[in-house]
């Protein structure tokens, strides 16, 4: 009967492949784009308008050196929301914010690599997601140890 073989862990790599392995990562979640790609241009939006967001202050973090990831929750109307965080199997990782009837309002929420029991999730990627009654949100990010 043969050993198991092992995959090698994150730090057992060497630094050129640990690079290769985070610039990947960051491509597959978009956070890359081809050299030569044009950027977007911004476009103008009423003073008044207001939509439903979801955004991330960075997309790789390391809650090992302490290291949080910021979200920040655009509600524009008032009702229910939820804030949750998912593993890339789809499983619930932890909620981070359930509310009953809230009034419209901007929040910034931190989340530090926890799950539910309060242990660092593994390494990888992870979907965060922001529901109310009549949007859902995503938005990713990966943790590293």
């Amino acid at each position: 009967m043969s050993n198991p073989v092992k995959a090698p862990e994150l730090f057992d790599m060497t630094p050129n492949s640990r690079l290769f392995l985070v610039l990947n990562l960051l491509s597959a979640l978009g956070a890359l784009s081809p050299l030569g790609a044009q950027t977007p241009t911004p476009t103008a939006t009423p003073f008044n308008s207001c939509s439903n967001t979801l955004s991330v202050s960075k997309n790789v973090f390391y809650p090992s050196n302490g290291e949080t990831v910021d979200l920040n929750v655009n509600l524009c109307e008032n009702g229910n929301y939820q804030l949750d965080v998912f593993n890339s199997a789809g499983e619930l990782v932890r909620v981070l914010r359930s509310s009953g009837d809230q009034a419209a309002f901007q929040e910034q929420v931190a989340w530090d690599g926890k799950n539910t029991q309060g242990e660092v999730a593994a390494s990888g990627i992870y979907v965060i997601r922001y529901t109310n009654p009549t949007d859902a949100l995503e938005a990713k990010v990966i943790l590293i140890h």
